[in-house]
């Protein structure tokens, strides 16, 4: 007869942890950039915060890139890569004016954003997936959902960031800790960051 009692309270509780939302799950990774390293404060890294965030809804990853300066109106690109294994990755994003750059042509569009990857040794062809990004104030923030063989549980290495008018190319090769970067400021750290 006493488990019977217990019944409708075990069954209210199965209930509630069903429809309450579980906890989000997140891994942040901040790091610093000398100020006043690159002559164009509205393209000078401050400080980046890279985070990997999981809860019901799914999994992503979320980089803020902050700036000396506001977003200016000059052509800019921010880019923030990592390794993982023999792959590497690039989340990006562009703006013009202050804003997310939208192109279109001939009826297409085009997104001002993405997520990319390959591998390091550019052995084999660049695959893409989606990303959104948004320009506030002296931030950029690019946030895209795990896609392209991202997972909970991977580590990754080399992250860098980098931010200039031109294209910006950002390779960190096998085993190596220094990017190579064609033009722009830049910030890297040697920490690991594991996705959530």
């Amino acid at each position: 007869m006493g488990r019977v009692r217990w019944l409708p309270v075990v069954a209210l509780l199965g209930a509630l942890s069903m429809a309450l939302p579980a906890r989000a799950d997140s891994n942040t990774l901040t790091f610093k950039d000398p100020s006043g390293d690159w002559a164009v404060a509205a393209q000078d890294i401050v400080q980046v915060t890279l985070r990997s965030v999981s809860d019901r809804s799914g999994h992503w990853l979320d980089a803020h890139i902050s700036l000396a300066a506001p977003v200016g109106p000059a052509y800019t690109t921010y880019v923030v890569t990592f390794q993982i294994g023999p792959t590497c990755y690039a989340l990006a994003t562009s703006t013009v004016n202050g804003a997310p750059v939208q192109q279109s042509a001939g009826g297409a569009s085009i997104s001002p954003a993405s997520l990319a990857s390959a591998t390091c040794t550019n052995a084999g062809p660049m695959t893409g997936a989606p990303a959104t990004s948004v320009a506030h104030g002296s931030t950029v923030e690019i946030r895209a959902p795990y896609a392209l063989g991202l997972r909970r549980g991977l580590r990754a290495t080399g992250v860098t960031v980098a931010v200039g008018t031109q294209p910006v190319q950002v390779r960190v090769g096998i085993g190596s800790t220094t990017p190579a970067v064609s033009t722009g400021d830049f910030a890297t750290t040697n920490a690991v960051f594991a996705l959530r």
